[in-house]
């Protein structure tokens, strides 16, 4: 009985989402952003924003992703609170950073966005977006600024996973972006035991 109401849940939410352009989804997600840090109807936008997040589906997504819009679609996710299982724009997005011809593309600050919108959405693809971009993380560290250091720093310490040259490299970036060692102490104490080790002897 139960699987039966689930499937037929996902049914009409399936039946009511609309296909759009990822280009007007983009536009309509910063028009929502932009309003809120504005606007004294954050209640009501919030609930707009997600309700196009779950109403939504990218139609074209295959062509029209780049990283630019994947990081600002994860950040307004982010922002939204939105659901990683209801939120199709979200998952879409998320999947197709997972090609390889996504992979080559992808800027420092674009990846952060995915990743801290992964981990804080709790999306299942985590461990997909953190092990798949460890050799292009490794060549991007030298472009990562304070916010993408600190942001990876936190994701991939949560995450538990155990790679030497990836630490070493982005805890390198770090001491000469973080410049103050009370910023790099306060990114410490979120980080797991085997980080510390290397934060201790690059700061």
């Amino acid at each position: 009985m139960w699987r039966c109401c689930s499937t037929c849940e996902r049914l009409r939410h399936a039946l009511w989402m609309r296909s759009m352009s990822t280009q007007t989804f983009v536009a309509s997600v910063e028009k929502t952003q932009q309003q809120l840090s504005a606007s004294e109807r954050k209640q009501e936008l919030v609930l707009h924003g997600r309700h196009l997040f779950e109403s939504e589906t990218l139609d074209d997504i295959k062509t029209a992703w780049t990283p630019s819009v994947a990081g600002t679609v994860c950040h307004a996710a982010t922002q939204l609170r939105i659901s990683p299982t209801k939120g199709q724009p979200f998952a879409a997005v998320v999947e197709r950073s997972l090609s390889r011809e996504a992979v080559e593309a992808m800027d420092a600050p674009s990846l952060a966005r995915i990743v801290h919108a992964c981990l804080v959405l709790r999306s299942p693809h985590l461990y997909d977006i953190l092990f798949t971009y460890i050799r292009a993380l490794i060549k991007l560290a030298p472009t990562l600024d304070t916010v993408s250091c600190a942001v990876l720093l936190n994701a991939y310490g949560r995450a538990q996973v155990q790679h030497e040259e990836l630490y070493k490299v982005i805890c390198d970036r770090a001491a000469i972006v973080m410049k103050t060692r009370a910023r790099l102490l306060r990114i410490q104490q979120t980080l797991p035991m085997h980080w510390h080790v290397f934060i201790f002897f690059h700061r």
